[in-house]
């Protein structure tokens, strides 16, 4: 499955954006700030910035309680 990100709306405190699960738009999405990064996000600030704009590997998963 591809998952797509597309962040067209950046602020001082938050960035907006539409995630897309094989081309075809899923839901609006709405993260921290934006700040750049390295590849290996080694200055990342959890909960207060975003990953890196980048390719990643990742799972999608299903918490059923």
């Amino acid at each position: 499955m591809q998952r797509k990100v597309i962040r067209p709306v950046l602020t001082d405190n938050s960035t907006y954006g539409k995630l897309y699960l094989n081309h075809q738009f899923y839901t609006f999405t709405c993260e921290n700030t934006v700040r750049h990064l390295n590849r290996d996000c080694s200055k990342k600030i959890k909960k207060e910035t975003i990953i890196d704009a980048g390719k990643y590997e990742g799972a999608l998963t299903f918490n059923f309680l």
